[in-house]
């Protein structure tokens, strides 16, 4: 169609079209998702790419087909965007297909691997209990000034930028 046409921007408007006539209708939408995705390899369009695989994938029935493209989304959102989080949502609607799919749990289980976790210190934990304000909330901070070992400056430092110096002085006599 695209040659037909002879502009990618309009083959590209008529698609999205087609599947938006009726976006359940296999039909209609696989040729079109698939003809979008063929535009958008072309023109390296990687993210545009993973959403037509997203489109397609959605109405496709045979398991083969869908973990292939489940895999192709993966790989493209991990390796080419460099999109961690998308990638691990693609294996994990592919592990929700078949919950014993041992290439979806091995990937996502290198992919966790490499996604760093930001941990909260323990003053930053303070003032967020402070800051709430609850009487649980107080006894956290009980807890913390007696079992962590807090480093003072810094947490003065953490007050100070949240404006809870004068209730932390209320709670900490």
């Amino acid at each position: 169609f695209r040659s037909e046409i002879g502009d990618a921007a309009k083959a590209e408007a008529v698609y999205r079209q087609v599947i938006e006539i009726d976006p359940n209708e296999a039909s209609l939408v696989i040729p079109a998702a698939r003809a979008l995705g063929e535009l958008y390899e072309g023109s390296e369009q990687w993210a545009k790419l993973a959403e037509a695989l997203g489109i397609e994938v959605r109405l496709v029935l045979d398991a083969a087909e869908s973990k292939a493209i489940y895999r192709r989304i993966a790989e493209l959102y991990d390796k080419v965007l460099g999109d961690k989080p998308r990638a691990i949502d693609a294996w994990k609607a592919r592990l929700a297909e078949d919950g014993a799919d041992h290439e979806a749990l091995a990937s996502l289980e290198t992919l966790y691997e490499q996604t760093p976790t930001r941990v909260l210190r323990a003053e930053h934990l303070a003032a967020i209990a402070v800051q709430t304000g609850r009487d649980k909330d107080r006894q956290r901070v009980r807890l913390l000034r007696e079992q962590a070992s807090l480093d003072n400056n810094y947490l003065r430092g953490v007050l100070a930028r949240h404006s809870l110096e004068a209730k932390w002085k209320e709670w900490t006599p």
